[in-house]
């Protein structure tokens, strides 16, 4: 385990991005709101841009699926993801922390808890996010215009989505580090009437 990288090629087949997940964090964070709580998933985005005359790469309307697969083989979504920042490309390249942060995670965790065996759990994970650029435009006047512009503005315009990201990976982290994160998830969540509900929450409380 270490980085998972899922790279995003531009349409010529050529490398401009990774989304890159970290299989061995030294915590996964839970923090608290007043709707629930809520695990930050480690990720970071790299962009590339080694020639600077060339369009500047950007990614956009990040977003992942997150499943699980039974001892069956089918599959179980267990949540979708959102990251509304928008990044872009620094010369020669530029990595940036993601905010791919999964809300009200409880009853994801406990879905996951009431399957993983106390081994190891694997993470199905699609990526789909949108490849555009940054290109660099002048001000030119009308055809018809008979001004000549000496130093015509310029202006730095985003294009649509050049190339509409959808990749697969799998992701897993060390179990110490998952029961570490379930324990103060749980502890978080002592007074959460849904948890308090539930017939497994003798269980979960004899287990942490």
């Amino acid at each position: 385990m270490g980085r998972k990288e899922v790279e995003i090629k531009d349409a010529g087949g050529v490398k401009v991005e990774a989304v890159i997940f970290d299989e061995n964090p030294t915590q996964l964070n839970i923090t608290r709101t007043a709707t629930g709580i809520n695990l930050t998933i480690p990720t970071e985005v790299e962009l590339r841009w080694p020639k600077r005359d060339e369009p500047r790469p950007t990614l956009t309307n990040l977003r992942v699926v997150v499943s699980m697969r039974d001892p069956s083989g089918s599959e179980t979504e267990i949540c979708r993801i959102r990251d509304d920042n928008f990044y872009e490309a620094a010369s020669p390249s530029k990595t940036s922390p993601a905010q791919l942060i999964w809300t009200d995670v409880l009853r994801g965790l406990i879905f996951i808890e009431g399957r993983r065996e106390d081994k190891q759990a694997e993470f199905i994970i699609w990526v789909y996010g949108e490849l555009g650029y940054i290109v660099r435009c002048a001000e030119t006047p009308d055809p018809d215009d008979n001004r000549v512009i000496i130093r015509p503005l310029r202006y730095d315009v985003r294009t649509a989505p050049r190339v509409y990201i959808a990749e697969r990976t799998y992701i897993t982290y060390p179990v110490d580090i998952w029961e570490k994160m379930i324990l103060t998830a749980f502890e978080a969540s002592h007074d959460d009437p849904y948890l308090l509900s539930l017939p497994l929450h003798s269980f979960l409380k004899q287990k942490y």
